[in-house]
């Protein structure tokens, strides 16, 4: 190897490693150390551990697909589908999604909504890449939240005032609060701290997956699922 070609080589690695693509933009190591007082955790995180965290994170999901595979029967998998461009594509969306994610929980979700793309009641489900989406914008609070409010039953409820009346059904909110009280208060609860069970559902309405409903003649009001919310609740069942 010539000189020339040695010296070109040793500039190309000394620049590969001052750079690092991240968030589909290229980082470049000395500007992240310029940054005061946290410079030089940030370039530790992103020039040193990155990778690390990445490899982790995808053995995790291959991990979590296989258990998923294995709670369901072979008959109801379509294995065809997992040869398939569609499945390659929600695969590598799913890799990128959990590249650096901190919850462990969120990646198992992930990958369960990727095995039930491929199984015979999913597989020619149109949304499978809108559901995988809206599962990687959920906390595991409001993924938890979604799947008890599917077990609630939807009461009709008659209000009246003066001679008025409105009749109106719903998930109620107090009987969402009883039945996490009854269900999942002490060590069965899946929240850290307070639970601000009026803030889980703003942000599970701001996600298009229910609806807040609540009748023109009383303060009462509660909640119904959305198309989109049912969807979900399919893939994470």
């Amino acid at each position: 190897m010539s000189k020339k070609i040695l010296k070109n080589s040793v500039i190309k690695n000394n620049v590969q490693k001052n750079i690092k693509a991240l968030g589909g933009v290229t980082v470049e190591k000395e500007a992240v150390a310029k940054i005061s007082v946290i410079g030089s955790s940030l370039e530790d995180l992103i020039f040193n551990k990155s990778n690390e965290i990445k490899i982790k994170n995808t053995e995790e999901a291959l991990k979590a697909i296989d258990a998923a595979v294995e709670k369901i029967e072979a008959d109801r998998i379509n294995k065809d589908w997992f040869k398939s461009e569609e499945a390659l594509n929600l695969l590598n969306e799913l890799l990128q999604k959990v590249q650096f994610e901190t919850s462990k929980e969120k990646i198992a979700a992930l990958a369960k909504v990727f095995v039930a793309c491929g199984t015979n009641i999913l597989v020619n489900d149109p949304h499978k890449a809108q559901i995988l989406q809206k599962v990687a914008e959920m906390g595991d609070v409001e993924r938890k939240l979604l799947l008890i409010l599917a077990n609630i039953n939807i009461i009709s409820k008659k209000f009246k005032l003066g001679e008025m009346e409105q009749v109106m059904a719903a998930i109620w909110f107090n009987d969402i609060g009883a039945f996490l009280e009854k269900n999942y208060s002490g060590e069965g609860k899946f929240w850290n701290g307070v639970l601000r069970l009026d803030h889980e559902l703003n942000i599970m309405e701001s996600l298009g997956l229910i609806r807040r409903v609540q009748p023109i003649i009383h303060q009462e009001f509660g909640y119904m699922f959305n198309g989109l919310g049912v969807e979900v609740a399919r893939f994470l069942a």
